[in-house]
C-alpha cells in the first residue's frame, strides 16, 4: 500500500509558492503608491515636482525664465522666451512617459513613475 503523505520536496515548493505570492502582492502595492513626478530638465540640472500638487514654478533656461504650471494632474509650460512659442502652444501632459520640450531654451518636461511606467517590453 502506497502512503501519501507531505515529503520535503513537496514542503520546499509550498514554502516557495508563499514566499511568491507575499513578494508579488508587497510589489503591488509598493508601485500603487508610485506617484507620478515631473521631472523638468534645463540647463543640464533637473527639478522635479508632484503632479499632484498644483502649482507655478520657473525654471532658468539659456534664452530665459520658462513658467510651468502643474494643475489638475496636468502640466504645461505656460510661457518661454523662445521666438515661436510652440512649446506653449502644446497641449497639457499628464501621463507616465509623455513630454514637452522648449529646445531654443534647452529645457525638458517629462513625466516619470507611476503604475504606467515599462521597465521592458515582450513581444
Amino acid at each position: 500500500m502506497i502512503r501519501f503523505g507531505i515529503r520535503p520536496a513537496d514542503f520546499f515548493f509550498l514554502l516557495l509558492a508563499v514566499f511568491l505570492c507575499t513578494f508579488s502582492i508587497a510589489s503591488l502595492k509598493r508601485n500603487k503608491k508610485n506617484a507620478p513626478v515631473v521631472s523638468v530638465t534645463a540647463k543640464g540640472q533637473e527639478y522635479l515636482f508632484s503632479l499632484e500638487k498644483d502649482g507655478t514654478y520657473t525654471v532658468e533656461g539659456t534664452l530665459g525664465t520658462s513658467t510651468i504650471v502643474v494643475q489638475d494632474a496636468t502640466v504645461r509650460f505656460e510661457d518661454s522666451p523662445c521666438p515661436n512659442k510652440i512649446c506653449v502652444q502644446s497641449r497639457p501632459i499628464s501621463q507616465t512617459g509623455e513630454w514637452i520640450a522648449c529646445l531654443p531654451n534647452d529645457v525638458f518636461i517629462t513625466i516619470t513613475g507611476g503604475q504606467n511606467e515599462l521597465d521592458a517590453l515582450a513581444f
